[in-house]
């Protein structure tokens, strides 16, 4: 009786040892680094929407900006009807950004990699490589119909705690 009690208790420690050391903790799934970083503040509300040429057209068409030529060459103009949404434009040089009215809901569409920092010591700290998304609310949502808001590609670094991971700033 001895014999299997002590063969018993060696199981059960065994056991008990081989889910301590388990690498999970240590291993940072892509679900777990978007629950970590939609936990954390750093997907910030940007009301500034890039547009691509598809987008300045559609806005064109759907009446929410203008054409002006000016001697910096043509710029966009917001209509009556863009101001409902938009509040103005970002110097015109490079590219064309329109600032929302209101600020979209930013969201992890996907976690699309996941690698070791450069400065990792035994894997505690990773890059994590995201899709943000952005859902308008109310009346603003209405965009949507007529501009592709896409997803952007972003990068997180997180560093692993002996209470889990969290975002490093």
């Amino acid at each position: 009786m001895r014999k299997w009690r002590n063969m018993l208790f060696l199981v059960i420690v065994a056991g008990f040892m081989v889910a301590c050391s388990s690498t999970s903790s240590k291993e940072l799934t892509r679900s777990q680094a978007k629950s970590v970083i939609e936990a954390s503040n750093m997907l910030s509300t940007n009301a500034k929407l890039p547009l691509d040429q598809t987008d300045v057209e559609n806005g064109l068409k759907a009446g929410y900006w203008i054409k002006k030529d000016t001697i910096f060459g043509e710029l966009l103009e917001l209509t009556p009807k863009g101001r409902k949404y938009f509040t103005s434009f970002e110097p015109q040089i490079e590219g064309r950004i329109v600032n929302c009215m209101k600020p979209p809901k930013l969201y992890i569409s996907e976690v699309t990699g996941i690698t070791d920092a450069p400065g990792s010591v035994d894997g505690n700290l990773k890059v994590v490589e995201v899709l943000v998304g952005a859902r308008f609310q109310g009346d603003m949502n209405d965009i949507t119909k007529v501009l592709s808001v896409s997803p952007i590609k972003a990068e997180f670094v997180l560093r692993r705690y002996d209470d889990g991971w969290r975002v490093q700033q």
